[in-house]
């Protein structure tokens, strides 16, 4: 039995990457790993790629690149579970392609 830690739904994460990869909606359900919790979910943000507002539009990028950066050393204290890097670095990708001040 797995109980619902923050680990054991980071170890889910880690164990449902390779769905990820593919679709980042993907349900993070019954994931590999002797240690995932069974039932996982994410957090998303929905923001418009062309932010045509340079000041809000910067501002909203660094705080996401926070939330992938050293955000993430807070998200255990707050009972969220940490990410693991490849899905910052897949969250990072996309962050990366937001437009801003166009």
């Amino acid at each position: 039995f797995v109980g619902p830690t923050v680990a054991a739904t980071t170890a889910a994460i880690q164990g449902a990457l390779q769905r990820l990869r593919k679709d980042l909606a993907a349900p993070v359900v019954n994931a590999s790993g002797a240690k995932a919790y069974p039932i996982a979910g994410l957090t998303f943000v929905i923001v418009y790629k062309n932010q045509p507002d340079a000041t809000r539009g910067k501002a909203l990028v660094d705080l996401l690149k926070w939330m992938m950066g050293p955000g993430q050393k807070y998200a255990a204290g707050l009972s969220y579970a940490p990410l693991p890097q490849a899905l910052i670095q897949q969250n990072l990708n996309l962050i990366g392609q937001i437009e801003v001040g166009r």
